[in-house]
Parts: structure tokens; sequence; C-alpha cells
């Protein structure tokens, strides 16, 4: 975890290990709550997991991670004084995505339930969304690039929320 901090004053430290503690607690939630709504998937004696709110908020995070994104791309790589660390800002964002999709908390298992290959191209596109968004990370063609995974990033977890809404996992 970075909070972009500079120094070591008493009070980035306590900020810095309030942070941890509200991350860690974070982690421990989403997962209890993917491993509940698993355990529903397994059994469906109680209905289909009740994911399709993560779904949706996952959704919109992405197409705001892709206005983020489209307004750094358009700023120029360097030229602004805060380029570098609202691209770093990018990249948490995106890294903390990759850690509810995937480990630790395996959100990509329930979606697997839902619809396998779906869910491994969202894990792939993800994983490669992930690679490229790095501060000055390149030229016209990899910005390109960026903004095209994230609006199939974000059209691919639609699907899986049109999908939840329209009809029970079975």
């Amino acid at each position: 975890m970075n909070d972009y901090a500079t120094g070591t004053t008493p009070v980035i430290s306590r900020r810095r290990e309030a942070l941890r503690v509200i991350t860690g607690l974070l982690i421990m939630d989403v997962e209890q709550f993917v491993e509940i709504n698993r355990n529903r998937l397994s059994s469906l004696r109680d209905g289909p997991p009740d994911i399709e709110p993560l779904i949706h908020s996952l959704a919109r995070t992405t197409s705001r991670l892709g206005a983020e994104a489209k307004s750094l791309i358009n700023e120029g790589h360097g030229h602004s004084r805060f380029s570098e660390s609202s691209w770093q800002n990018l990249q948490t964002q995106l890294e903390t995505l990759r850690l509810l999709v995937e480990e630790p908390v395996s959100l990509i298992n329930l979606l697997i339930d839902i619809n396998p290959e779906a869910a491994m191209s969202l894990g792939m596109t993800l994983e490669r969304v992930v690679k490229l968004a790095r501060p000055g990370s390149g030229d016209d063609s990899e910005d390109s690039r960026i903004l095209q995974l994230l609006a199939g990033l974000n059209l691919q977890l639609k699907a899986f929320e049109d999908r939840l809404t329209r009809s029970p996992v079975n």
C-alpha cells in the first residue's frame, strides 16, 4: 500500500498505519462477503448471490477510472505537476480492483460460476490494463490501448450486472 505522502513525521506515520488497518479490514470484509455468496451459489437454496451491488460499484469505478485516464492522457505526460502522482493514483486504484477480482478476495470465482468465459476475459483485461497504466507509461498507441481496455473492462462488468438483473444464476 502506498499513500504517496512524503516525510516521516508522527502524523504521517499514524496516517499510514490507519490506512494499513482500514485497507486490511476492507479486504477482510470483501473476502467474507465473497465467501458467503460463494457458499450460497453452491447450494442455490437461498437463491442467487447478491453480488449485483458490488458489480455495479465496480462498473461505476471503471467508468470513473476511464475518465481519469483520459484526462491524464489529454494533459500530456509530465506537463502537469500532478501527472506522475495522478498516474500513481490511477495505478493504485487499478491494483485495488485487481485485488478484489483476483487474490486475495477472488471475486472472479463467483464470476466464473456465472459465466466462465466472460470471467476469464475480464481477468485478462484487468491484468493488461494494470500492466499498461504506469506513470509516464508510453506513447499514443499505449495511451489509446489503456482507454480501450478500461472501456472494455467497464462493458464486461456491465454485462455481468445485466446478467444478474435479468435472471437468477443457475
